[in-house]
C-alpha cells in the first residue's frame, strides 16, 4: 500500500470529503436518535449513527497506518 505522502492531492481531497460525509451522517443520525419518539425510528437511527461512526474510525485508522 502506498504511504500517505504518495497520495495525490485529488485522492487526499476525496478522503477528506468521505470523512466529512461520514461525520455529517453520524451527527444527523445521532440527532435523530436523540429526538425520535418512535422506538423503531430511535433504534434505526442509533444503528445508523454507530455505523457511520465506525466508518469514520476505519477511514482515520487507514490514514494513520499510512503515515
Amino acid at each position: 500500500m502506498r504511504g500517505l505522502a504518495q497520495l495525490t492531492q485529488m485522492e487526499l481531497l476525496q478522503v477528506h470529503e468521505l470523512l466529512r460525509a461520514e461525520e455529517l451522517a453520524w451527527r444527523k443520525c445521532s440527532h435523530y436518535a436523540e429526538h425520535a419518539q418512535d422506538p423503531q425510528v430511535k433504534q434505526m437511527s442509533q444503528y445508523c449513527s454507530q455505523r457511520h461512526r465506525q466508518h469514520m474510525q476505519t477511514l482515520l485508522g487507514q490514514l494513520q497506518s499510512m503515515s
